[in-house]
């Protein structure tokens, strides 16, 4: 640093210190002087004479006298002069006017503006540059009259081009009263006050203060004035050249101009330290690395043009003023420090010298001495009778050059001798020095006492140095933000003993002569009295009074970097604070006022159900990480951000700029990804980072430590960057600070602005903020607040991150809490009203010791003393604390010494008010690092949190009444084979239905709830807030919402069909809460139990129980929980929400804070006065920390509101019970004051799976699905021949059927007349299946497979070619099919079949047969792999993992389906029939057991073979078993083909067959057919009679599914044609080929459904014969979907495939309502 060359000690100078300034930060100081838009208006008018010549200048108020109020300034330019204003003013002879005011000009930034002082070479001619924030000149010439023709001129300042006068100014020196009573102070009360402050700290001796201003009274005029638009010479020039100055010194004296400096020259001799006695001015310029002036100097060069302040002091003369050849400051330091202050290296000497003097005198020892000497013996008695410290110093210097600054030294010598037969002598010396060394920031101290002794005894000497110790004490200096220096140890002191013992005899001689005058003995027992020397120590140098002036500006510095300099001067960079407060802020409000439509959806419902159940998540838990922030989307979503274990940087995104830190070896290196949307988060996948060397000016290190990183915004609403690093070449671990400007494509980058103060890199904390400043459009940058430690003393200052006035550092503030006590944690909220005068400025808060401060927006003046607001014992050692406005509330969040999470919240209007901040509430422990935000959607509290080896989320519902909390582990997806997470949940379905009663898909719902809630919604992640947020129904029409839960707890849904008027509210704890507040009796308590082994969510094998309530619990307590239940259901029954309500309801009002006095003014009962008021969801989570707590319920009778109470270490707490959610969170506490915890609870309300009962459904459906397919691929060759012959048969006997059409006796029905919604009786428990297959189906994965494509090319080449050669007659059909079944809606059944009878005719039936016959030589060979296809096994997500923890480790794509069928049927049989479907296992293994299709047959009574006839009857499934049968075959048909229908619209839409979606489309399909028609068979309601249709119907149905299950596999590809004569089909796609031979099989189906509605037209009505038709009715919606899937896989025009498309899923929601409807038909 360039200060580091200060050499104040050479006797050229010999200033005993000196305070700089840069002219950047002077014109900084007086920008903002100007920005406060303070100064008056001030006009001035000119009159002529009767020659027209200026004459005479009177004021504005004079003009008005004389023209009865014209104002000249307000006619406008060019007005014509027979204006009778003009006229008036004529009169008066007015000329010119001249209107200002002092000030920024308009349209510049402050910080554009020039300078407003140029400092030049002496401070006698410093330039001075006057601008205004209002200029306007007028000049008047009236016509033929002056002197020329008339004119009315006015110019006024153009925005974004300042006029200015240029002057010549003196800086002078002049007395100022102590009072300080100046027209600047009393505008300035904040810098009066600063000042005073600083002026208390010197002596109570006289003194007087000077102070340095500009003499704008003599200012001289540099250059005549030309200003844009006024001509030179003009009278309105000349008044300007001869008047502007004065104007503008007048003007600027009413208000006071800022003083440059302010010294306080004491008057007497004081002894306190660097009393200012005299000081003098300079200028010093910019000088080059030879130390001559730089000439021709750059703007930013001229920026560090210096004031300096020669400073004396102690009465000591001042030198003359000398140049300095060396430079404070260099240009890339303006933006680093105002200035610098240097103290004399001797001055310095001077204020340690007195402290060292007085550790030196401890330290030097006067040694008495006796000596006598004996006749009778050889050894007499030497001793040091007396050691006395304190003595008088021998040497006492400052030496004048050299690290070595000071010397101290001191001697002595004592001698004794004696004399008798024998004689002995004593002498002791003792010698000290003391060295004191100046060296970087460290003062080292070495101190030496070394003690010579002499003995002689009888002749026999002895020398040595028995005492002889070296201390070396080494000190660091540091400086507070207030200036005051602070010295602290490093380390240890470090001693060297070099002392000497008695050296041993070296011979028998020698020892016979030692031991007769006993030397060496003497010498030990001197030694060890010269042991009592009291231990050297060096006193604490304490230099808290190193100034006491206040420089310059009227404004005081902070303090940052101090050290010795090359030549031990003592420098420190030094930084304005800004001590004006009083600045004005303007902002503009603004409103909305959106309107709902209320119009109405006709013909929509929707049925909902919830149950509390186990389920699943396929994801893995994010394990806890040693750094992570928390950011939000613009609608309040969370981005996480984290490094992992191998230093990873990862996002986590709950479906802005970064900067992100790497250490590489041992250097860092910065990276940032910015320009990144809050809204759009796509960015994430694939974040743009770049890399930013570090390339500060004049620094090179080969390393850096990047201990910071922070984000702010600028004047110009920029993106700032700020680093902070360990500062280089520092021997401390002091930080600096620099910015990056990331809108920059050249030059540097690293901007060294460093921090105003000296801070340990250790314990330090920053946050960005806004302190109030001038209010000037367009100018507001965010600063930032920085905590920490210098030397052990507290730092807490404010600096702006841009200097807006100009160039320099910007002008920074201190702040303190009382008592000087050490801020622990610091946080801002930053204020968001646009209503408000606080608008984006910032409260700061501060923890120090169990307090929490506040510095409020408007009150953060320099040296600001923050106020008390709650001390709390959670309070203390918070280490880490965040701060949030939203909504007008203020919410902190912190960590303890304890690792505690707390938090408290307050109205922002009511913050100074410590009564109206709520409980300081403990809501998490153990925890190591949190992240919290109040969310920006709608305000609810959000805290990231690690600890325990866990990483989690913290949700408060904050704009509900209970403010009830959640947690949740943080959960990113998996691969899908990596096991599911299972986890305790409220899951609800939503079943939007049409005018049909038939589910609605793609239907659009808006859910909402009161406060921001995580939910899993049909499998995607959502959060869900007050907002409402759009849901579409899935093709099934159903909405499955999963929220997570470990308590009871749950958010109350909102859920609305758009444009309808009323909402659906749902409770999903109504059933819960229902159950356990019907445990109201000790009988009903001791008999509660809950299963205690639970298998993926249910029961399997014989289930264990537990009692809920201890056996142990007394009875007295049993009535006390019955009787608080009944309480809470009594209270529920109040509070519960309706079913429906208006969809414009309002939401109900919430407080935002529950104060903690809201009880104290309502004395209700003896005690009720220092009961704490909190939020039930605040006390409940308390509760939850293990806090010892008793607990009550009472009723308050004022307000007849019932309250929870809990009383914690004998103080009361108590929550209002007004909100469900209150309600059912209270039962927790309930139950738990008889020890029932809440997992025992949740575990007597969940819903649980009895697997066995399941098992035993599935059982049965796969035994006769399986046995049927496996019958069909057995008899494929007598199916060919049954077919060949029937269709023949029909092509004969067709023309008969020609008034088929007229006998049937059915109504004109539209195509769902009578089916029933597949999800009629579906509960959120029955669909777990079948909602994890919809969210997993494209994980799906095939995990073995022996399918082969081994069949004969040729068998496939002649299928197509059959195919194309009957395709002129079927292409016509087959159009005629598509016409009379599109579109589904407007299908009338009676009339299709007629239609259908009619397009059918001979030759159709003689292709279709040429097809089949092909088709089925084609599957004959393929038999076995047809098996091998059934058997490839899958593995899908979650139900895997489920049917493998209840013991079926392998599954097909077939066994998957009807697994999804088990679990849904045996789930609504058992809710409807509270008993199990196949309860008896016999029945079930008789099914299973049955070897054959004829078996199987024959226990249900249809006798396939008359061989087994007698065999089997007597194994006759019962009548009961039967029916079940019926039902679970139609019901789990229905609801298959009607899940299946997402997967229709998903492999439809697949550009080719050749898609995930493929194999389980065509096999769910071929469940649900083989379902139906099973049971159709073993079960029938109205069989088909006829014997040849009957058989053409097994025929076709065989055909159909085995062709399907072969086509959706290898083989599909090989049916590509290159050219067919069929029209319709497209070329080269095996999936079209496949789909024009699926509905060529329906043609002869179609006439097989025509004949069963003609047999069943002559039956009696019955439950059975409904079944029939609806049956017949169903294979006309399958075959009109199966036609409109041949559409879409053929047709390449996009609109007409998603017509068909449409279709699709219509016909199978259709088909799937029917088959439902057979089941629940027939009993």
């Amino acid at each position: 640093m360039s200060m580091n060359q200060s050499y104040l000690s050479n006797l050229k100078y010999g200033y005993d210190f000196v305070v700089t300034t840069t002219q950047a930060s002077i014109n900084s100081g007086l920008v903002g002087f100007m920005a406060e838009g303070k100064q008056p208006v001030k006009c001035m008018c000119f009159l002529a004479n009767e020659s027209g010549n200026l004459a005479e200048q009177v004021t504005l108020e004079e003009l008005l006298e004389k023209t009865k109020n014209i104002n000249p300034f307000d006619i406008p330019t060019d007005t014509p002069i027979d204006d009778d204003r003009i006229k008036s003013l004529n009169e008066a002879r007015f000329c010119v006017g001249i209107k200002i005011q002092i000030g920024i000009p308009p349209g510049v930034l402050p910080k554009d503006l020039p300078p407003i002082v140029e400092l030049g070479n002496s401070p006698s001619n410093v330039r001075f540059n006057m601008f205004c924030s209002e200029f306007t000149v007028i000049q008047y010439q009236p016509a033929g009259g002056y002197r020329k023709e008339g004119s009315w001129k006015v110019w006024s300042q153009p925005p974004s081009k300042p006029w200015h006068i240029q002057t010549e100014v003196n800086l002078v020196v002049a007395d100022l009263n102590k009072e300080l009573d100046t027209p600047y102070f009393r505008d300035h009360p904040d810098e009066m006050k600063a000042l005073q402050r600083q002026l208390d700290n010197i002596s109570a001796e006289a003194f007087s203060l000077q102070q340095l201003y500009f003499d704008l009274d003599n200012a001289a005029l540099q250059a005549v004035p030309v200003l844009e638009g006024i001509p030179p010479g003009s009278d309105a020039a000349t008044a300007l050249e001869k008047s502007f100055i004065g104007l503008y010194s007048k003007t600027s004296k009413e208000r006071g101009w800022p003083l440059v400096s302010v010294a306080a020259v004491m008057e007497s001799i004081d002894t306190s330290q660097l009393q200012l006695t005299a000081f003098e001015r300079q200028i010093s310029q910019l000088r080059d690395d030879r130390g001559v002036v730089v000439q021709n100097t750059t703007p930013l060069q001229r920026s560090v043009t210096m004031l300096d302040h020669l400073c004396a002091v102690n009465n000591k003369p001042l030198p003359a003023a000398s140049s300095f050849s060396w430079n404070w400051m260099l240009p890339t330091e303006v933006d680093q420090q105002s200035g610098v202050i240097s103290v004399n290296r001797n001055s310095v000497a001077a204020l340690f010298l007195p402290y060292v003097v007085k550790t030196a005198k401890a330290n030097c020892p006067l040694c008495k001495v006796a000596a006598e000497a004996h006749w009778w013996a050889p050894a007499g008695d030497v001793n040091i009778m007396e050691i006395t410290t304190g003595q008088r110093l021998t040497t006492i210097s400052i030496n004048e050059s050299g690290e070595k600054v000071i010397t101290i030294e001191y001697s002595d010598k004592q001698k004794k001798e004696a004399r008798e037969v024998f004689y002995c002598a004593i002498e002791v010396a003792p010698t000290y020095v003391c060295d004191v060394y100046f060296k970087d920031t460290t003062i080292v101290t070495v101190q030496r006492l070394r003690v010579h002794l002499w003995l002689c005894i009888d002749g026999d000497q002895a020398a040595l140095y028995p005492y002889d110790k070296t201390r070396t004490d080494t000190y660091s200096i540091s400086v507070g933000q207030a200036g005051n220096l602070r010295i602290s140890t490093q380390g240890p002191p470090k001693v060297e003993d070099r002392s000497s013992s008695p050296t041993p005899p070296a011979n028998w001689a020698e020892s016979i002569i030692n031991w007769v005058t006993q030397l060496n003995n003497t010498i030990s027992r001197l030694k060890e009295k010269l042991g009592d020397l009291e231990k050297i120590s060096s006193h604490s140098i304490s230099l808290n009074k190193l100034h006491n002036f206040i420089f310059p500006g009227a404004k005081t510095f902070v303090y940052k970097s101090v050290n010795f300099s090359d030549h031990q001067d003592l420098v420190c960079a030094i930084t304005y604070v800004d001590s004006n407060q009083k600045r004005r802020l303007l902002r503009d409000a603004r409103g909305a006022n959106p309107s709902d439509s209320n119009e109405y959806s006709p013909g929509l419902t929707l049925t909902h159900s919830s149950e509390m159940m186990e389920n699943y998540a396929q994801g893995q838990i994010v394990s806890p990480t040693e750094k992570f922030e928390a950011l939000q989307t613009d609608k309040g979503l969370s981005m996480l951000f984290s490094l992992d274990t191998s230093g990873v940087l990862c996002v986590i995104q709950e479906q802005s700029g970064l900067a992100l830190a790497l250490e590489v070896g041992d250097t860092d290196w910065l990276f940032i990804s910015l320009a990144n949307s809050s809204s759009d988060t796509s960015w994430i996948l694939d974040p743009a980072w770049t890399l930013v060397n570090f390339d500060a000016v004049g620094e090179n290190p080969s390393k850096i430590s990047i201990v910071g990183i922070m984000f702010a915004e600028t004047i110009r609403d920029g993106q700032y960057l700020i680093v902070d690093i360990n500062r280089l070449g520092y021997p401390g671990k002091n930080i600096a600070r620099y910015h990056i400007d990331p809108s920059k494509s050249t030059g540097r980058f690293w901007v060294k602005t460093d921090v105003p103060v000296d801070i340990e890199s250790g314990e330090y904390q920053s946050c960005i903020g806004r302190v109030k400043g001038p209010y000037i459009p367009g100018v507001n940058t965010d600063g930032i607040y920085t905590i920490g430690q210098a030397g052990g003393a507290p730092q807490l200052v404010y600096s702006p991150v841009e200097n807006v006035f100009g160039s320099g550092p910007p002008q920074s503030r201190r702040f303190g809490l009382p008592g000087g006590i050490l801020p622990s944690a610091i946080a801002s909220a930053r204020h968001t009203d646009p209503s408000s005068p606080l608008n984006s400025f910032t409260d700061l808060f501060s923890v120090g010791g169990r307090t929490l401060y506040r510095f409020a927006a408007d009150e953060q003046q320099d040296n600001a003393t923050a106020q008390p607001l709650v001390t709390h014992d959670t309070l203390y050692g918070t280490d880490q604390l965040y701060a949030t406005i939203h909504n007008h509330v203020t919410t902190l969040w912190g960590v303890n010494s304890s690792k505690e999470v707390y938090y408290i919240s307050c109205h922002t209007s009511h913050l100074d008010q410590p009564g109206s901040w709520s409980a300081v509430v403990p809501v998490l422990k153990d925890i190591e690092r949190i992240s919290p935000y109040t969310n920006r959607a709608e305000g609810s509290n959000t805290i990231f949190a690690s600890g325990n080896g866990k990483l989690f989320r913290l949700i408060q519902a904050s704009r509900t009444n209970a403010k009830m909390w959640r947690s949740q582990e943080i959960i990113i997806p998996s691969p899908s084979k990596a096991k599911p997470l299972s986890f305790n949940s409220y899951t609800t379905t939503l079943v939007a239905k049409g005018d049909n009663g038939l589910p609605a898909g793609d239907l659009e719902l808006n859910i909402s709830t009161d406060s921001s809630t995580p939910f899993y919604i049909n499998g995607i992640y959502h959060i869900i807030g007050p907002t409402p947020v759009t849901i579409l129904t899935d093709r099934t029409g159903t909405v499955t919402i999963v929220e997570a839960s470990n308590d009871l707890s749950a958010a109350i849904l909102t859920v609305a069909i758009p444009n309808d008027t009323i909402s659906y509210i749902i409770d999903p704890t109504r059933d819960v809460f229902s159950k356990i507040a019907s445990l109201k009796s000790e009988d009903a308590l001791r008999n509660a139990s809950y299963p205690t082994l639970i298998t993926a969510g249910g029961i399997l094998g014989n289930p264990r129980t537990a009692p809920l309530i201890k056996p142990s619990t007394s009875g007295k307590d049993l009535e006390v929980i019955a009787t608080r239940m009944g309480i809470l259901k009594d209270i529920w029954d109040n509070m519960k929400p309706p079913s429906t309500t208006s969809r414009l309801r309002l939401k109900p009002t919430h407080p935002g804070v529950v104060p903690t006095t809201l009880y104290y003014a309502c004395p209700r009962d003896g005690s009720i006065l220092d009961h704490v008021a909190m939020a039930a969801g605040d006390l409940f989570r308390w509760l939850r920390s293990g806090v010892q707590a008793v607990i009550n319920i009472i009723k308050d009778a004022a307000t007849n509101a019932w309250h929870f109470v809990a009383t914690i270490a004998g103080k009361v707490y108590r929550a209002v019970l007004n909100s469900v959610e209150a309600i059912v969170g209270a039962v927790e506490w309930v139950f738990h004051a008889i020890e029932t915890k809440i997992e025992q609870l949740v575990a007597f309300v969940k819903f649980v799976f009895e697997w066995d009962d399941i098992k035993r459904t599935y059982d049965t459906i796969h035994s006769f699905a399986t046995m049927a397919i496996k019958y069909h691929i057995v008899t494929l060759s007598e199916i060919k021949r049954l077919f060949d012959r029937d269709i023949r048969k029909y092509e004969r006997e067709l023309a008969d059927w020609a008034g088929l059409g007229d006998l049937l006796p059915l109504p004109s029905p539209p195509y769902y007349t009578g089916a029933v919604s597949p999800m009629k009786y579906q509960t959120a428990s029955s669909m777990l299946f079948a909602t994890h297959f919809k969210n997993n189906v494209a994980q799906l994965a095939v995990i073995e497979s022996k399918a082969t494509t081994d069949v004969a090319q040729k068998t496939i080449d002649n299928l197509l070619q059959v195919v194309s050669n009957e395709g002129q007659i079927l292409s016509p059909v087959y159009v005629k099919l598509q016409e009379l079944t599109k579109p589904i809606e407007s299908m009338n059944v009676l009339d299709c079949f007629k239609a259908i009878i009619g397009i059918l005719g001979e030759k159709v039936l003689s292709s279709a047969r040429a097809v089949g016959d092909e088709l089925l030589d084609a599957l004959i060979p393929m038999e076995p792999a047809i098996y091998d296809f059934l058997e490839t096994t899958i593995h899908i997500p979650v139900i895997s993992d489920i049917l493998e923890k209840i013991g079926v480790p392998r599954m097909t794509v077939l066994d998957l389906f009807l697994w999804i069928g088990a679990v849904s049927f045996t789930v609504v049989y058992k809710l409807s029939k509270k008993v199990a479907p196949f309860p008896d296992p016999r029945h079930v293994d008789a099914i299973k057991s049955a070897s054959s299709w004829n078996e199987l047959a024959e226990l249900f009574g249809q006798t396939a073979d008359p061989k087994t006839q007698t065999k089997m009857n007597a194994a006759a499934l019962p009548q009961e078993v039967k029916k079940v049968v019926h039902n679970a075959g139609h019901a789990s048909a229905g609801f298959l083909i009607f899940i299946g229908n997402f997967l229709d619209e998903l492999e439809a839409n697949s550009p080719s067959g050749e898609n995930p979606f493929s194999l389980p489309t065509a096999i769910i399909g071929v469940a649900g057919a083989v379902l139906g028609g099973a049971t159709d068979i073993l079960v029938p309601d109205e069989p088909i009679e006829d014997e040849t249709v009957s058989a053409l119907a097994r025929a076709t149905t065989a055909m159909r599914l085995l062709s399907k299950i072969l086509f959706c596999g290898p083989v599909q590809k090989r049916l590509a044609v290159s050219t067919s004569e069929f029209s319709a089909l497209a070329v080269g796609d095996g999936r079209a080929t496949s789909a024009i031979i699926d509905s060529i099989l329906v043609m002869p189906q179609l006439l097989v459904a025509s004949w069963h509605l003609y047999e069943l037209s002559k039956k009696p009505d019955s439950d059975k014969r409904k079944a029939g038709i609806l049956g017949e009715v169903a294979t006309l919606t399958s075959c009109a979907s199966r036609i409109s899937y041949a559409v879409a896989a053929n047709d390449n025009d996009c609109s007409n495939k998603q017509a068909a498309i449409v279709n699709v899923l219509d016909c199978n929601v259709a088909t799937g309502g029917l088959q439902t409807a057979i089941a629940f038909l027939v009993e």
